[in-house]
């Protein structure tokens, strides 16, 4: 053997040897890490389909507020405020159709304050809205085909009003029918 080949040979042998106790003695600490990077990895991946599912929603969450928003704005636009109480009730008894319709008493309850309880999902801690209901008995005299055109007028008014309690009472005699109604509506804010 020449010189250049037992150089080799020992070249080789000592690389073999390094491999060899890097292999032995470096390679498991390396795996460890290796393995515990790839475990980063896969949380990092897990928290990103996280986020990205969590972005998706986004969307349809701020389009499900914008419409929450717009029907309460809708809501709140059909009770009356306390200042509009008045003439809301002036014009649920005046409104009528036809002169065949003779309105002979207007009995206005007290003020009652009510709370309602509010849930929008099953998980959400409930809200109380609070809102006062205001009742007036009503004692008329009108045709039925009048009374029917009555309530569809009071349909018509913007604002929330709820007929209770409809009775009619037969005349003794050909003529009207009594009424007895109580009509409610319900007041918000200021």
């Amino acid at each position: 053997m020449n010189q250049h080949q037992q150089i080799l040979i020992v070249i080789l042998v000592a690389s073999l040897a390094l491999v060899g106790y890097d292999y032995q003695y470096n390679h498991p600490a390396r795996q460890t890490d290796v393995s515990a990077q790839e475990q980063a990895n896969e949380k990092l991946r897990q928290d990103l389909s996280t986020a990205l599912d969590a972005k998706a929603k986004i969307a349809t969450l701020q389009a499900e507020i914008q419409k929450t928003q717009a029907l309460s704005a809708e809501l709140s636009q059909q009770l009356p405020k306390r200042s509009e109480a008045g003439a809301l009730l002036e014009q649920i008894t005046t409104t009528s159709t036809t002169k065949r319709m003779r309105v002979d008493s207007v009995t206005p309850a007290t003020v009652a304050a009510k709370s309602l309880g509010i849930r929008l999902a099953p998980s959400d801690p409930v809200a109380q809205v609070k809102y006062e209901e205001m009742e007036l008995s009503l004692e008329m005299h009108t045709f039925y085909r009048d009374l029917g055109a009555y309530l569809e007028s009071l349909e018509k008014i913007p604002r929330l009003i709820d007929v209770d309690g409809l009775q009619m009472l037969a005349p003794s005699k050909p003529g009207p029918l009594g009424i007895k109604m109580r009509v409610k509506t319900y007041i918000y804010g200021g």
